[in-house]
């Protein structure tokens, strides 16, 4: 075989002259800008290659032909609206459309799709409410559906047809049945496939000609439950009971003869894994497994047979596990990965042939380069930059960090900080980001636009991986529990006490900042630990518990009232308490409260009570609100401000250039 390290790079990433490395850092507007190249796919013969594209204030399409080296069509879904996902069935595309105006800072579906060739023509709405959408100049029209659908797969054995799921409107969310369709993506028409066992959210995945095998369901307790059917005993049968009844097992690939399936399953453990099992036998096998953390991702062979050939566990930094596969693709593969020391290349696109992808290549300062991948020749060539615009030699390093909690779990988490330089102190002034959620998400080693624009400026930037953070296991997840108020915000206490420690922050210039969860986090962690940090920013966030789960979107469905029953607080007494509002006579760090008017996760009303309160007490805070914007800023414009405005209000509190802390002022922030 050749090997890779012959690999001919045919174009690298663009560096033009005004992306050289230089002493004045990159705009800020750089990280405000929300347009980007994403989600590029190859058509299952390899003619044609399309990606997500800015077009104006939403997100569209464009589609090259590979032949041919140019762009033959750019598809607008109309005006406010974006492509949320699209697949390729044959040379046609089946897209779902987005709202960009929506109750949090990313654009959400509208449960619409529609249909279009590869080069533009024969534009058609397939499904949806409102019976018609702009596509470019055309207007696509059918008759209306009071239902949402999603897209949950393309079929490689008919091109004609998606897999679609759908919900209809007449049953509420907490009692609706989720039934998947074959969707002609011709002419709309729907073949019924079959509906969810049981009620609630549902992620279908199917066999090569559309036959449903598996559903896993969020049911009301907040829990998934998977079900599987065979074309020999068409009833749903689930496939985690008894021992396994807690088990998450959730499938992501099927053999080329359906008759292995592989999951992403704890078994019953603490630690997700990749299994194997056989469909004939049921007879279950881990294939990969890595004390510590979970399975993130699976690389499947790029030939026909479609084997796993190494499991990706992220952590804070990811890390691939080589399977003993005896596949040639791992070997290519291997050696892909030394082309890009220091990055991870993944393939995210593949042709049905195998004989083409796309690799994704990014890293702590590169956000990501795509390639093409010819598989037989081994050559690789330079298609586009996710976001071009940014010079990853420009970008701050990000380095996976472990401390020990005070009650001696180990804790990780993510430390950025500034590009040296002569001037620079050897203590930063440091920003604590706790990220959202908090439950299942987590910060990794992956270029992130908040900590880079920090960093930009001088200031270092610590994310802390708390308990209720993913991807550490279920334990450690399920470890937050109703510990809003006291274990997360005690972990991020100790992890910003550790960088002072290291010698990494300057102790008497730290200031905390966080959106959602984060920005509950950041006023509570200045109430609790008052002389720790000289500021503090919520940002969307949650200040009064017991009316965000009276006002909140979160609290219009069993399944969120019974989140917040069981993860953050079930009676009145027990939000007061992990309410940060009742502990403003704590306070001694600068405030700054930022907020979209349209926020329905976190309402408005949050910020508001927020200051009404600080005005009672005659507290000095800075506030940064726009209107039309929700749960996170999504206009640019706003970002821009919210850049500005955040980074002169840690300028005037610790100072990030500045070495004597004692010239800072303490409180200066202004209404």
């Amino acid at each position: 075989m050749k090997k890779l390290s012959v690999l001919l790079l045919l174009c690298a990433r663009a560096v033009f002259a005004d992306d050289l490395p230089s002493d004045a850092p990159p705009p800020l507007k750089d990280f405000a800008r929300i347009d980007r190249y994403s989600e590029a796919r190859l058509s299952p013969d390899g003619a044609y290659l399309a990606l997500k594209v800015p077009i104006g204030d939403q997100e569209g399409l464009a589609v090259m032909d590979l032949a041919a080296n140019k762009v033959i069509s750019r598809i607008s879904v109309g005006e406010h609206r974006s492509v949320l996902k699209y697949v390729w069935a044959g040379s046609r595309l089946v897209i779902e459309l987005a709202d960009n105006f929506s109750p949090v800072e990313y654009p959400v579906s509208t449960g619409e799709l529609i249909g279009i060739d590869a080069d533009g023509k024969n534009s058609k709405y397939l499904f949806g409410f409102r019976g018609e959408s702009q596509i470019g100049t055309h207007i696509a029209k059918v008759t209306p559906t009071r239902a949402s659908a999603h897209i949950v797969q393309a079929l490689r054995d008919d091109p004609d047809r998606v897999l679609i799921s759908v919900n209809y409107w007449q049953e509420s969310i907490d009692s609706a049945f989720v039934s998947t369709y074959l969707l002609n993506v011709h002419n709309g028409l729907l073949d019924r496939e079959v509906r969810a066992p049981i009620s609630g959210p549902a992620g279908f995945a199917a066999d090569r000609q559309g036959f449903v095998r598996y559903v896993v369901v969020k049911h009301t307790a907040n829990q998934l439950q998977t079900f599987a059917r065979t074309p020999d005993a068409l009833d749903w049968k689930a496939i985690t009971t008894g021992e396994m009844t807690d088990t998450v097992a959730v499938p992501i690939g099927l053999s080329k003869d359906a008759a292995t399936v592989y999951l992403s399953s704890d078994e019953g453990g603490d630690y997700r894994c990749l299994v194997k099992q056989d469909l004939t036998t049921g007879e279950r096998s881990r294939l990969s497994c890595k004390d510590g953390v979970d399975l993130n991702s699976t690389l499947f062979s790029f030939d026909d047979d479609r084997v796993p050939v190494a499991a990706e566990y992220e952590g804070e930094r990811p890390t691939i596990e080589w399977l003993d596969s005896g596949n040639p693709s791992q070997a290519l593969l291997q050696d892909l990965q030394k082309a890009f020391p220091g990055q991870l290349a993944w393939p995210v696109s593949r042709t049905n042939d195998g004989g083409k992808a796309v690799i994704d290549v990014s890293s702590d300062r590169n956000p990501g380069d795509y390639y093409l991948l010819d598989t037989r020749t081994h050559k690789a060539t330079y298609l586009i930059s996710q976001f071009d615009w940014i010079d990853p030699e420009q970008m701050a390093t990000r380095s996976p960090v472990t401390f020990e909690a005070r009650d001696g779990v180990i804790l990780h988490g993510i430390l950025t900080q500034p590009k040296s330089s002569p001037t620079t102190p050897a203590m930063h002034a440091l920003v604590v980001m706790p990220h959202g959620g908090p439950f299942g998400i987590s910060d990794t080693w992956y270029w992130e636009r908040d900590a880079q624009a920090l960093a930009s400026r001088g200031y270092a930037v610590l994310q802390v991986n708390f308990r209720g953070s993913g991807g550490f296991g279920k334990h450690f997840e399920l470890a937050g529990k109703l510990g809003w108020n006291r274990v997360l915000i005690d972990d991020i206490t100790d992890g910003t006490r550790w960088a002072i420690k290291q010698g990494y922050a300057d102790p008497k210039r730290v200031c905390i900042f966080g959106a959602s969860y984060g920005g509950y986090a950041s006023i509570m962690s200045a109430v609790i630990e008052p002389d720790l940090y000289r500021c503090a920013i919520g940002y969307a966030g949650v200040y009064d518990l017991a009316r965000w789960k009276r006002d909140s979107d979160v609290g219009e469905s069993d399944f969120g009232r019974n989140y917040i029953s069981d993860f953050v607080g079930s009676d009145a007494d027990a939000l007061a308490k992990a309410s940060p509002i009742n502990y403003l006579d704590r306070l001694k760090a600068a405030v700054m409260i930022i907020h979209g008017e349209e926020d329905e996760r976190a309402p408005f009303s949050q910020a508001k009570l927020l200051r009404d309160a600080l005005d009672k007490r005659k507290y000095p805070y800075e506030w940064l609100v726009r209107p039309g914007e929700a749960h996170g800023f999504i206009l640019p414009k706003n970002r821009l401000a919210l850049y500005e405005q955040l980074i002169a209000f840690l300028d005037k509190n610790i100072g990030a250039q500045t070495q004597d802390a004692s010239a800072i002022n303490a409180i200066p922030a202004q209404k």
